[in-house]
């Protein structure tokens, strides 16, 4: 007699990912990396919205953002670069790994690898939303479409700035060494690094690193000085061989290009760590690797909104006055006089760079804390920092 109904000879019903929620489907994404999930999210999940219109695929608000005259600027007037950016974030949150490859356990990857930024959405979403309840469904997936909308957007503007990093190739970065400060200026890549400080110290006389926009201030004289050359595509040369003006082009880039997909913090951390030398010796003692460490796990916590300085220098076996100096969050500024302990370093390095770049600065004045901001620069102008 034939038995019928062993687990053995029973198909396993498909998932149905229709009625599944959006964390559902980025869990599936991440963890098990399963395509359908991710054709799901793609084809059937209209979660983006602008204005009054109906409902936008991934796909869609991308286009959507790369028609807006913002994400023009974003890529400094360059059609090639905001192409490059909507594939760059298209790829972030579309491109799975090939079957085999051990991707997020071995940490190697051919190219982007969305388990990574749906990992980041999903557990950042879940901590803004306290794990709600099933009774919640509603708000929960409206709540969850807005924080991914955010995020895509983020790496959309995040992509810009790489295109035009990657677009750069007759610029390099050369770190200028005055007075105990650094400023990053563009310079020709041909100019040998020898003979970089020689030329903008002869060209460029009085540069007080500490004064607000000075780098700006730099960077716009050498713009002057050194012809502006740049690569372009046959369809930017325009109809019947009309001739292109290369003065009416963008320069080198300012510190906002040099930031990619690690973002201000860790071009932060890359500066603290270059000058190492100039840190107080117990931050010194840290080394470059970990001061790096440092400075991302800071600004890491206070985007989760987990920032601890006890725990921070627990972790990274610093003293509670060491840290305190360096990161605290309890000091005064220009006109806050109740705080005992001055502006910490990594605090007044921020907001130099906050004071420095237009971008920044605008950015500054919609968070409603540019006057805080220019406090923090006046105090740090009126003694020695490091």
């Amino acid at each position: 007699m034939t038995r019928v109904g062993t687990q053995s000879n029973i198909a396993q019903k498909p998932l149905d990912y229709r009625p599944l929620s959006l964390l559902r489907l980025s869990e599936l994404i991440y963890r098990d990396a399963d395509a359908e999930a991710l054709r799901e999210l793609h084809a059937n999940r209209p979660l983006f919205r602008v204005n009054r219109s109906n409902p936008l695929l991934m796909a869609d608000y991308l286009v959507h953002l790369k028609q807006r005259h913002i994400a023009y600027e974003w890529c400094g007037q360059d059609c090639m670069v905001l192409e490059k950016a909507y594939d760059l974030t298209l790829a972030k949150f579309f491109n799975l790994p090939l079957e085999g490859d051990a991707g997020m356990e071995s940490g190697k990857t051919e190219g982007s690898d969305c388990r990574y930024y749906y990992k980041a959405f999903h557990d950042y979403a879940v901590t803004q939303l306290k794990r709600p309840s099933s009774q919640d469904v509603v708000r929960t997936e409206y709540l969850s479409a807005a924080l991914l909308q955010k995020m895509v957007m983020r790496h959309f503007y995040l992509s810009c700035l790489e295109g035009r990093r990657q677009a750069q190739k007759f610029v390099k970065r050369y770190a200028w060494r005055l007075d105990g400060r650094t400023l990053y200026i563009w310079l020709p890549v041909e100019m040998p690094s020898r003979r970089c400080q020689a030329w903008l110290r002869d060209r460029i006389p009085d540069v007080d690193p500490k004064r607000p926009g000075e780098r700006d201030r730099v960077q716009a004289i050498v713009n002057r000085l050194i012809t502006k050359r740049r690569i372009f595509s046959l369809e930017q040369l325009g109809h019947h061989g009309r001739e292109t003006s290369l003065s009416s082009n963008p320069g080198p880039p300012s510190i906002e290009e040099g930031i990619s997909a690690e973002g201000l913090a860790g071009s932060l951390a890359e500066e603290k760590a270059d000058n190492i030398e100039y840190q107080r010796p117990a931050i010194q003692s840290l080394g470059k690797a970990r001061l790096r460490q440092l400075v991302c796990r800071i600004f890491a916590d206070l985007v989760r909104e987990r920032y601890e300085a006890k725990g921070i220098a627990a972790d990274f076996g610093l003293s509670k006055a060491t840290f305190s100096r360096f990161a605290g969050n309890r000091w005064s500024s220009a006109s806050d006089k109740t705080a005992a302990c001055p502006v910490p370093d990594l605090w007044r390095n921020f907001a130099h760079i906050l004071a420095s770049h237009d971008v920044f600065r605008k950015a500054a004045r919609e968070a409603g804390v540019w006057r805080r901001v220019c406090d923090v620069v006046s105090a740090a102008t009126n003694r020695e920092g490091v």
